[in-house]
């Protein structure tokens, strides 16, 4: 493999993971404040552009490898640290770290898609987020 696709190989699981991980842990700090889940997604997407403005980045490009995994693990932290609190009765203190743990579990097995191409694993989580944003919405007008 040349020098130059394994640089632009490094860039795109830098990113990747940096999406993964900030999302999770957005989504634990959002869950621990017990706060508003869109101020929360709001911030971790402006941190990560901020970061990949700093690398100097191409946004656009950074944005479409990035966010997909942010909000997938934001949300999947979020929902599950709810869960382990309504159904399963779980502490706060518990529950959160819990529910960051399976975050950045789900992140890491959705990251195991480059294997396969680049689209895939962009494609897979755009249409998770789709999935999770109607199941929140689902269960936000129920309650």
């Amino acid at each position: 493999m040349e020098p130059v696709a394994a640089a632009g190989y490094v860039i795109i699981a830098a990113h990747a993971v940096l999406g993964v991980l900030l999302g999770a842990l957005a989504g634990a700090i959002v869950s621990a404040l017990g706060r508003g889940l869109a101020w929360g997604a709001v911030a971790a997407a402006a941190i990560y552009l901020g970061e990949a403005l700093l690398h100097s980045t191409r946004l656009a490009a950074a944005a479409l490898i990035g966010l997909p995994p942010l909000i997938l693990t934001l949300l999947t932290c979020w929902i599950v640290a709810r869960w382990l609190q309504a159904r399963l009765k779980w502490r706060r203190l518990w529950a959160v770290p819990a529910a960051c743990a399976a975050a950045v579990t789900l992140g890491f097995l959705w990251m195991l898609l480059f294997r396969h191409s680049l689209e895939a694993p962009i494609t897979v989580a755009i249409v998770a987020d789709a999935c999770l944003l109607i199941l929140l919405y689902r269960t936000s007008r129920s309650s």
